[in-house]
């Protein structure tokens, strides 16, 4: 009979929701119909932005309904000759999907679209629909690929959504633990919202600006933008920002210890959060009052709140917060001595963190995991993870330093190149100023010349002063020809210089090639004869060495080359603009005449591979099969 009953619920229970589905399904679609109806007799061109609108509006409202007039408004889209509406249409379906966390759909909709920009030439389109590409592996916690691009969208000349591209590159370094790469982008994009005054652009990119202060403990700084940013956001009533400003301020409030004004504010963000069912900064929400309820030992409300957060994070599928959410949990239970509780879910946790690449977090779990062993008097453990730990603390200090250095380098060229512009407008300002006062002085002693020949008749005179002008102007002439040789001998042997220096370079690439070739088989050959557990670690110390190396190498290389052959590269791009960078690298050496094993020693490939890529390009290139390569491109 119990069984009987359960049953009779469980089929009662499913009724119910597919009935409640059936309703949300069936109201969407009359309000998608209503749409369609009071515009039926507008051309389907301005049908088409109409339902781009609509689908904009209900993103943060119904995201189900938003992707239906997505979908609605491709559907016309197709039926018209309109490659840009169509491509735009594709983007704003991806874009429904990414809210609706359906991201595999969302990236094959943003394909579409990206093909169709591209046979159209719209490189602002392209930009955005890069960006879009950029959000969506950010969701799908693919932050190479995100950064990839993210950095790929900054080629647009539309400057508010430059500044965006800006904040989102600087989000991904954030998670990636690199804060001061993230804190130089936002400070980028926080400049070109204030030049455009774009105020809610201002809070934003501020708003996390105060989440880079925090990592280094400026709590104070981070309290001033985040209330700045909330009174904008309140000021022009937006619930979500609102709420997003609430769950800042009671992070930062929670590193400064004052922890009731902390619960305070994330109870605050949990409610509009709730209300407008934004999960993703629920999850945020929920992983630090848990942290807050943890530090005030009501441990049952802490482990509560972690598990909210960890369900919504499998929900959307994150897995830097399913990851993070268990950090936070294996900390409650070290504190309360359940270690080997605490170990089990901080090794699943690792697992992900290193699977995704996130590598704060992965020093953070290693710090923890070395310290339960610790508690528990196993010093070995302990070590092996305090040791990892370590290295992976200098590794982050050591990519945040090279950031920095990289970005006081930027700024330096930047503000060289501004200064080397300005002289250069002075300076045709100069000339424009000499020429136009030489014409002016020309005319007059022509026309003074010529009323003295006409009023006093000296044309004897008169031809005299024409010879001796004739015989200065040969001079003159003379003496340019004489200069402009000395100009280009001077040119000649510039070029000489840059050409040694090319070969120098060159030489050191190949060099280096053989050393980093034996080093890595010195290395490889190492690997079987350490513990298995270290193998994996030996491996990625390899591909970071080689990544580093060859970029290193390569741009130093690469600016001799451009030195010598300046035209090289532009000719190359405008007559075959679909090469790769690896393309136009292997273009670069072979210019050089460089054999195919020196290409292989530099870039850390086989022999094999290199002439694969030599066949591949000689497609791309249209080469006819007696044509040589090497002969064409000191052609080109």
């Amino acid at each position: 009979m119990k069984r009987l009953k359960l049953t009779l619920f469980t089929i009662f229970i499913i009724l119910m929701f597919g009935l409640k589905t059936s309703v949300v399904f069936s109201q969407n679609n009359s309000t998608i119909d209503s749409i369609i109806a009071s515009h039926q007799n507008k051309p389907n061109e301005e049908v088409i932005e109409i339902l781009w609108e609509d689908s904009r509006s209900f993103l943060n409202t119904n995201s189900n309904l938003s992707v239906l007039i997505s979908e609605k408004a491709l559907e016309i889209a197709k039926t018209i000759k309109n490659p840009k509406k169509l491509s735009k249409t594709y983007l704003l379906l991806s874009q429904s999907l990414y809210y609706n966390q359906k991201l595999e759909k969302a990236l094959q909709h943003t394909d579409s679209a990206l093909f169709l920009a591209k046979s159209l030439k719209e490189d602002n389109l392209i930009a955005k629909i890069k960006h879009r590409k950029g959000l969506i592996y950010f969701g799908k916690t693919d932050y190479l690929y995100s950064l990839e691009n993210l950095n790929a969208s900054l080629k647009t000349k539309d400057s508010v959504f430059l500044a965006k591209c800006y904040s989102d590159i600087a989000t991904i370094y954030a998670h990636l633990g690199n804060y001061n790469a993230a804190s130089g982008f936002y400070h980028k994009s926080i400049k070109l919202h204030e030049r455009n005054e774009n105020f809610e652009g201002v809070a934003d990119a501020g708003l996390n600006l105060a989440n880079v202060y925090m990592r280094y403990q400026d709590y104070r700084s981070a309290l001033n933008l985040q209330f700045a940013a909330l009174k904008y956001y309140k000021q022009n009533s937006l619930k979500t920002d609102i709420a997003a400003s609430y769950s800042n301020i009671g992070a930062t409030y929670v590193g400064i210890n004052e922890l009731d004004s902390a619960i305070f504010f994330l109870k605050k963000s949990i409610e509009i959060n709730k209300e407008i069912d934004e999960k993703r900064v629920l999850i945020v929400n929920y992983i630090n009052i848990s942290t807050v309820y943890s530090k005030t030992e009501k441990i049952s409300l802490a482990l509560q709140y972690i598990e909210q957060a960890k369900e919504l994070s499998k929900n959307t599928n994150n897995k830097y917060t399913i990851a993070e959410c268990a950090l936070v949990e294996a900390s409650i239970y070290k504190e309360n001595n359940q270690l080997n509780k605490a170990i089990k879910i901080a090794n699943n946790a690792l697992k992900i963190a290193i699977k995704i690449n996130a590598l704060e977090l992965t020093q953070l779990l290693n710090e923890l995991l070395y310290q339960i062993y610790e508690d528990k008097n196993d010093l070995i453990t302990s070590f092996r993870y305090f040791k990892i730990h370590t290295e992976l603390k200098d590794s982050i200090f050591s990519i945040e330093k090279t950031t920095a250095i990289e970005n006081l380098k930027i700024s330096y060229e930047t503000e060289k190149k501004e200064q080397e512009i300005k002289i250069l407008k002075e300076e045709n300002k100069y000339r424009r100023f000499v020429q136009q006062t030489l014409t002016i002085a020309i005319i007059l002693a022509i026309i003074l010349i010529s009323i003295i020949y006409y009023t006093l008749k000296l044309r004897i005179k008169n031809a005299r002063q024409n010879l001796r002008i004739s015989t200065s102007e040969k001079q003159r002439q003379k003496l340019e020809l004489e200069k402009k040789d000395l100009e280009n001998d001077n040119l000649k042997k510039d070029l000489e210089i840059k050409h040694k220096e090319l070969t120098s370079s060159a030489i050191n690439l190949i060099k280096t090639g053989e050393l980093n070739t034996k080093l890595m088989k010195e290395l490889k050959d190492l690997v079987p004869k350490v513990e298995p557990k270290y193998r994996n670690d030996i491996k990625k110390i390899m591909r970071i060495y080689q990544m580093t190396t060859q970029d290193k190498s390569w741009e130093e290389f690469e600016l001799r080359f451009e030195q010598v052959h300046k035209r090289f590269y532009l000719k190359l791009s405008e007559n075959f603009p679909e090469l790769t960078p690896n393309e136009r690298k292997l273009c670069a050496f072979l210019r050089l005449n460089m054999t195919t094993k020196d290409i292989a020693l530099i870039t850390f490939k086989t022999v094999n591979s290199i002439n694969q890529a030599r066949k591949r390009l000689r497609k791309k290139l249209n080469l006819e099969q007696e044509t040589n390569l090497i002969k064409f491109l000191v052609k080109l």
